[in-house]
């Protein structure tokens, strides 16, 4: 039936045609002078509205979530330079990349879902942009991960030559390479090897992973998976490092060297720990996806399939602030100062070590000081006398929780001081 449909349209009208035909649906001949209406599939909202609506809510949520971390997660990168100073810059270039697929792929996505095909097929230029930064900002996230591995490695297994190697102007000349490697593989879509345009399964400007399986093979198994598997490997070559140092530490018997060599382990694994949850989540983000792809070469899974591993893949790009946080106290701590929250707990369910006194214990201690304070009775040597009399103080440690609770007035109660006097 279909070849007497192109036969009675090519008999009928001899110009030229256009054939559009995929896997999944229909196919539509429309001739190009014809002034009949193009018939376009009808959008996901429409056709499926449960998965449609729960997909829609996963996506947003995903994406809401990605626009106001991954900001907050570049800004607090660039201001605290203490924070992950090994391979800060890599870490913060990942941000701006996972920027680009929040900002512009994911709000495609939905629009795909509501709109469909039609949407984009009168807006080419506009899908073929989305894809094609899309591939780029995916394969730039990638290759940052691996140099943030690289430098980690460097600077844990071979520290000497990471001030050489990973220098200010090597890490800037680093990232223009990686945005310029990154687009120069994509090209292959530009050049005719793949293609940009709307998946019908799902449902978004994409690359075209049907055109040619072995350059679809080529991006899953090279340009995926290749840096994945080196980031593994780097991680276990990091780990091994960890715990020879571990091994290293028992063995030694001078107190500045153990010291040392602790403070080293203890950023050490701060910030490796970070990479490797990094790692971990792109591997669980991407291997369904790249498993999905090279083993369908004739597009003969559900749409269903397409939808979630496509969903799971673009979720990389908003998990970066939960791994941050997770994976290293300073950067919840960052945060906080950056959002002004409070890093103490309320005063009344709090119970914390101020100079090694409790503060539950000390506080009429401290409210005893503010009074002869304020009344302006007593010196500094005099409330240092109380404050002895107070601990009933018959021996050195006395003396010294003494010392300690006058210098914890002065710092934490001397600006209430200064406040009421004013």
């Amino acid at each position: 039936m279909i070849f007497d449909l192109l036969h009675d349209l090519t008999t009928s009208n001899m110009s030229f045609f256009t054939l559009d035909m995929t896997s999944n649906s229909v196919v539509t001949v429309s001739p190009l002078n014809s002034t009949a209406p193009v018939i376009y599939r009808t959008p996901l909202l429409q056709t499926k509205p449960i998965l449609a609506i729960i997909y829609l809510i996963i996506l947003l949520t995903v994406s809401s979530f990605g626009m106001i971390t991954n900001p907050i997660s570049f800004i607090i990168h660039y201001k605290n330079q203490k924070l992950n100073k090994v391979g800060r810059i890599f870490l913060m270039n990942l941000c701006l990349a996972d920027m680009c697929v929040n900002y512009v792929s994911l709000p495609a996505c939905a629009i795909g879902v509501i709109k469909g095909e039609e949407f984009f097929r009168r807006r080419s230029i506009y899908c073929k942009f989305v894809s094609s930064l899309c591939f780029t900002a995916c394969v730039c996230a990638i290759l940052n991960l691996s140099m943030a591995t690289i430098n980690r490695y460097i600077f844990v297994c071979h520290n000497q030559m990471c001030g050489k190697v990973f220098n200010r102007r090597n890490s800037l000349s680093t990232i223009f390479l990686v945005w310029l490697v990154s687009f120069l593989l994509e090209s292959g879509n530009i050049f005719g090897l793949g293609g940009h345009e709307y998946d019908f399964k799902q449902h978004a400007c994409v690359w075209n992973r049907v055109a040619n399986h072995a350059y679809t093979l080529y991006i899953t198994l090279v340009l995926i998976m290749s840096p994945l598997l080196s980031v593994g490997v780097l991680n276990l070559l990091i780990l091994r490092k960890i715990q020879k140092t571990k091994m290293d530490i028992c063995k030694l018997s001078d107190s500045n060297q153990i010291r040392g060599k602790k403070s080293w382990l203890a950023e050490t694994l701060r910030t490796s720990r970070t990479i490797f949850l990094l790692f971990t989540v792109f591997m669980f983000c991407w291997c369904p996806y790249v498993f999905v792809i090279a083993c369908d070469p004739k597009d003969e899974l559900q749409e269903e399939v397409y939808l979630f591993v496509a969903l799971l893949v673009h979720s990389h790009s908003s998990s970066g602030f939960l791994v941050y946080w997770i994976g290293s106290k300073e950067f919840v701590k960052a945060v906080k100062r950056l959002l002004n929250i409070s890093c103490q707990e309320s005063k009344s369910n709090q119970r914390v070590k101020i100079y090694g006194i409790n503060s539950n214990t000390t506080n009429r201690n401290f409210d005893n000081l503010v009074s002869l304070r304020l009344s302006k009775q007593t010196s500094r040597t005099s409330m240092t006398s109380n404050v002895n009399t107070s601990f009933d103080m018959n021996n050195k440690t006395h003396q010294q929780r003494a010392a300690n609770l006058e210098e914890g007035f002065n710092r934490f109660y001397q600006p209430q001081i200064d406040e009421r006097e004013s």
